[in-house]
């Protein structure tokens, strides 16, 4: 009977720890994707906004949309078309992550050298830092040459040279949408803007708005543009939220 006992109650135990951990599971996922969605709703947008017939939700890393193919089913992010340069923009933020745990982790573990430690952190955040600023003002000029050039080049010519700018799920979207909206092959660039017709960019604002995203305001709209790279020249534009045109993919 004993013997019983102590298995009932070490059963019990481990029904009641599984379902703290399914408890707290779901409350990080509550919290993660509760983030997302303000991070865009920051600006007014709400999420209904990324929404329309071409379009599902779909996460994989973070949330973003993703067109649906011609059967209706979702194209999803583990097959042959997975976005290598995105997976690889995910590994280095990793790595930069790592670089300053271990950091912080020596100077808790060998205290006669914590200055040692605490001055290679300091190297490494200000090195961070001015990468981060050097990638910034990139993205910022190629948005504004993308843009100055959606205004004045031939579809053919913008193509030529922003088709190895964008991402591998940006060009599948771009492609996918065009050939809904025109029934041939091509790229859809005027997802980019606001259904106006523009001289020149000009005139638009461009501005910073963290982890990638850069708010370009055209007369009264805004658009937000995702731009990520470790560098000047691999620079891609990956992400979009353009509620005029109610499209959007966040990668």
């Amino acid at each position: 009977m004993k013997k019983e006992n102590i298995y009932f109650s070490c059963k019990r135990l481990m029904q009641a720890l599984s379902a703290r951990k399914i408890i707290l599971f779901s409350f990080v996922l509550m919290v993660l994707f509760g983030s997302c969605s303000r991070s865009l709703s920051d600006e007014g947008w709400p999420n209904s906004t990324f929404r329309d017939e071409y379009f599902g939700s779909l996460g994989y890393g973070d949330l973003y949309l993703a067109p649906k193919g011609p059967d209706d089913r979702l194209f999803y992010a583990f097959t042959e078309d997975v976005d290598y340069d995105f997976a690889e923009e995910i590994m280095h933020r990793h790595n930069d992550s790592l670089r300053k745990r271990i950091l912080r982790y020596k100077m808790l573990a060998y205290p006669s050298k914590r200055e040692k430690y605490e001055r290679l952190l300091k190297e490494e955040e200000q090195r961070l830092a001015r990468r981060d600023s050097m990638i910034e003002e990139a993205g910022m000029d190629l948005l504004r040459n993308f843009y100055a050039d959606l205004y004045q080049k031939t579809q053919k010519e913008f193509t030529k040279l922003y088709k190895k700018r964008c991402s591998t799920d940006m060009l599948r979207l771009l492609k996918y949408v065009y050939m809904q909206r025109h029934n041939v092959k091509g790229y859809a660039w005027a997802i980019f803007g606001n259904n106006a017709v523009h001289k020149n960019a000009d005139n638009f604002d461009y501005a910073y708005n963290g982890e990638g995203w850069y708010i370009v305001k055209m007369d009264t709209n805004k658009i937000m543009v995702r731009i990520t790279g470790r560098e000047k020249k691999q620079l891609q534009i990956c992400g979009l939220a353009n509620p005029v045109l109610r499209i959007g993919m966040l990668e």
